[in-house]
């Protein structure tokens, strides 16, 4: 290392990134949400992560869609452009969450008591 002085000390590193992620500007027109079921769903035609978007029209108000960016090598975009996500959609979602297998619950269970075990042996051994 060289033999200058420091410029700041470690206290000091930290006040200043905390000033600066307080001070930190978000355009307010920004249009990017993180929608929570972002990275959970593909297209169906190329496999690809959907973005979302939010969207407003006089019939629906407001919405959100899905859609698919996937441009292939040559050049040509997937068919599947998009699909708003309507009531019915987020019924099924609903549908699909609360009835889940009773055996995936037994095994997150199982699972979950071997990981509790686990730690629970290495805190004895400290």
């Amino acid at each position: 290392m060289g033999t200058h002085e420091k410029l700041k000390t470690p206290e000091e590193h930290e006040v200043i990134m905390e000033r600066l992620l307080k001070n930190r500007m978000l355009n307010p027109n920004s249009r990017r949400n993180i929608f929570p079921l972002s990275g959970l769903l593909y297209c169906e035609k190329c496999g690809s992560r959907m973005r979302f978007r939010v969207g407003e029209n006089k019939k629906q108000g407001q919405h959100w869609s899905a859609l698919c960016y996937h441009q292939y090598k040559d050049g040509s975009k997937c068919e599947q452009r998009g699909k708003v996500m309507d009531v019915d959609f987020f019924n099924a979602l609903y549908d699909r969450i609360i009835h889940v297998d009773p055996n995936i619950l037994r095994e997150i269970e199982l699972h979950g008591s071997r990981i509790h075990r686990s730690l629970s042996r290495s805190k004895s051994r400290s």
